[in-house]
């Protein structure tokens, strides 16, 4: 039997009675999505988000989505089983005969025997349309936490142990562990699920962080979010195997068959996880970014392109103001559309467009960021 420590009982026994499933998406993910997402937004609502940037990020972490409310009381929205026809590592054509319909998908789970199979694209498709109507009432506020709604369940989108009905690797025989204690320290490892999506980015947040981009112009402005929704998860179950097979390989190649031998060598196993996993997981942030931007993105035209601005007594044209006042005083400058970066007084600032302006406080961060400095101006270089 598992024994739960005091805190996640207490916190799974919320959600329960809140009638919300417990996410197990990791909050550093949540983060970078956000990040990302906001980056891609069209230039028309990109500062109203950038502005706001913590707040949506705050917005889309698990207690203020469980906060916000939805109708999670007939499945877990976090997660869908796509595989529950087939072998949790089977893609392909077999997972893409998955039902798009709800009542479907249910009477598919009932008839596989499966008490819960999830919910999520449902869920997003829920919080797409809050979206829509909270656009049209024009309250920033509420704008932001919507968006924030949305992109929670983007960011589980995106990850591959949210599309399977075999989240913790039991069926596919990878290794798990029991927690025996509160204060259990295996607690952070004890599946592949935890291993995989939530340590291992826990440890390598920084360099995520800087390495998921997703330029504006990959955003479709005309675009069926059902769709993109549905086009996403299943490139995402997509990558799963090559997960479960990862970690199987590391734990047989390492000797680790107890929990004990785990925590002893955990360093070891998580730097050999980065340099195989990493990569996969990156590129699902990145899906689960373009997806939140997408459906923000469709969500605004679908409310007819409106610029929320009553939030405290503070008017869209104050908050713009605030923006350049912020993009004035920064040292280094760069565009959204490009990789290079410039000091402030660069000539070649002068033709970035106002709204694709991205404020840099150092140079060391523009090139941790993937940035090239400028020829002209050579930010790199000790100021003159």
């Amino acid at each position: 039997m598992v024994v739960l420590p005091v805190q996640v009982l207490a916190g799974c026994m919320a959600a329960i009675f809140a009638g919300v499933a417990p996410c197990h998406t990791s909050t550093e993910s949540i983060d970078v999505t956000a990040k990302a997402a906001v980056e891609a937004l069209p230039a028309e609502i990109r500062p109203f988000f950038s502005s706001r940037r913590e707040a949506l990020t705050a917005a889309a972490h698990p207690d203020s989505v469980a906060a916000l409310g939805s109708d999670n009381r007939k499945g877990n929205s976090h997660s869908i089983a796509l595989d529950v026809i087939a072998a949790p590592t089977t893609t392909g054509d077999t997972v893409s005969r998955f039902p798009r319909r709800l009542s479907k998908a249910r009477k598919l789970f009932k008839e596989r025997g499966v008490e819960d199979g999830g919910r999520l694209p449902w869920a997003l498709m829920d919080g797409y349309r809050r979206l829509v109507q909270a656009f049209r009432q024009g309250e920033a506020d509420t704008v932001v936490r919507r968006a924030g709604f949305v992109l929670h369940y983007a960011t589980d989108a995106g990850m591959p142990f949210s599309t399977t009905l075999d989240p913790d690797g039991r069926r596919t025989e990878n290794r798990t562990w029991n927690l025996t204690s509160e204060s259990d320290p295996i607690g952070d490892h004890r599946t592949v699920r935890h291993r995989c999506q939530i340590e291992l980015v826990r440890r390598i947040a920084e360099r995520i962080s800087y390495e998921v981009r997703v330029w504006p112009a990959r955003v479709r402005a005309q675009l069926n979010p059902s769709e993109a929704v549905w086009q996403t998860l299943m490139t995402t179950h997509d990558t799963l195997s090559s997960l479960l097979a990862i970690d199987r390989e590391l734990l047989g190649q390492m000797g680790i068959k107890t929990s004990a031998e785990f925590l002893a060598s955990a360093d070891g196993y998580y730097e050999l996880l980065a340099a195989r996993a990493a990569p996969i997981i990156e590129t699902r942030i990145e899906s689960a970014a373009l997806l939140a931007a997408e459906l923000i993105s469709a969500a605004w035209i679908e409310a007819g392109r409106p610029r929320p601005s009553r939030e405290n007594g503070h008017t869209q044209a104050a908050v713009d103001a605030g923006t350049r006042a912020e993009t004035a005083a920064a040292p280094f400058l760069g565009s959204r559309n490009s990789l290079v970066f410039h000091r402030r007084t660069c000539r070649h600032v002068k033709r970035i467009r106002p709204e694709n302006l991205v404020s840099i406080s150092t140079a060391a961060e523009a090139v941790r960021a993937g940035r090239k400095p400028c020829k002209t101006c050579s930010p790199a270089s000790p100021a003159p």
